[in-house]
């Protein structure tokens, strides 16, 4: 029998975003996959009530009064019948997207370039705003091409994420699987490596083949529209500014260009296109609504001086 593969997210205001996070994720060979939404005011449960209806995802509504929303989702997922039912899992934020560069591209590719082992951890590779201020409803994997130097992985640490066997752990968490079930797992990373019994010690390794089979590209800052909407999700109250431009100096690379997932362009939007039919065209009409949404919250943030001041800053700071 096939592996099946379960991916989790726990998502809030991604609604002009996750119909190509979900068409893209799809397109690559995950089975399942579950969204927990927290508390969105962009209409992305509307998004998620219809890719439920038409049986792309499960969607589990998720608030969570100690904000431990993560936590609180991999737990429940992790009862679920479809984590019960598949081979590996994975949990990915809305705004990571599992790049493999090996076979097709597919999931079930890396599990047998790494040779199967119980966990794969894969890497982050961070992508900057390649200059975009504006929003824009051209896709997030086509328009941010610029990122981090290929080689610095090898000696500086980044994050990653777990894909593992459901059979071997209890459950996910946010970086790595949590409580083993077999003795001794066997643990590789994004470039196959095997990695030595109780290693990685933290949430960040180094790769001295640099992402040789897979990446997580992580669009940690997008436009400086976007950030800006970010930060205000972040909190109910003033922006420390402070922290936000630390944050966007330290996640916006810009030193060279990777276009991989820019030449999947056309299968992504054919999957988001035979979605959005099946839905009867609702999809594409709530990701334009959504938009149209975070745009009129942009204005109204911009009338605040906080938040112009942060997004002067942003914009001068731009690589």
């Amino acid at each position: 029998m096939a592996d099946t593969f379960l991916l989790v997210t726990t998502i809030k205001n991604e609604g002009p975003n996750i119909l190509e996070w979900v068409a893209y994720h799809k397109l690559i060979g995950f089975d399942r996959i579950q969204i927990y939404q927290n508390d969105s005011s962009d209409e992305t449960q509307k998004h998620l009530r219809t890719l439920e209806r038409i049986g792309a995802i499960e969607y589990f509504p998720n608030p969570s009064r100690k904000r431990q929303w993560q936590n609180k989702a991999y737990r429940r997922a992790s009862q679920s019948e479809s984590y019960r039912d598949s081979t590996w899992c994975m949990a990915l934020d809305g705004d990571e997207f599992l790049h493999v560069k090996v076979g097709d591209g597919s999931v079930a590719d890396l599990v047998e370039a790494c040779g199967s082992p119980d966990e794969i951890l894969v890497n982050w590779r961070f992508f900057g705003n390649a200059g975009a201020l504006e929003l824009s409803d051209e896709l997030v994997t086509a328009r941010y091409c610029q990122t981090e130097k290929d080689d610095e992985i090898a000696s500086i640490q980044r994050g990653y994420k777990a894909l593992f066997r459901t059979a071997s752990y209890r459950r996910p968490g946010i970086h790595r699987a949590k409580v083993p079930l077999v003795e001794a797992p066997v643990i590789a990373n994004g470039s196959g490596q095997r990695l030595a019994a109780g290693e990685p010690k933290s949430w960040r390794t180094v790769d001295p083949e640099c992402r040789k089979l897979a990446q997580v590209n992580h669009y940690a800052v997008r436009d400086a529209s976007s950030f800006l909407l970010k930060s205000d999700r972040g909190s109910a109250s003033h922006p420390d500014r402070d922290v936000a431009l630390r944050y966007w100096n330290l996640n916006n690379f810009n030193n060279v260009e990777d276009t991989s997932l820019r030449g999947k362009k056309e299968k992504i939007w054919g999957n988001m296109k035979e979605l959005d039919a099946q839905s009867r065209g609702r999809l594409m009409f709530l990701r334009e609504n959504s938009l149209r949404l975070w745009r009129e919250r942009l204005e109204q943030l911009l009338e605040d001086p906080a938040y112009a001041a942060l997004y002067r800053e942003l914009a001068d700071s731009r690589q």
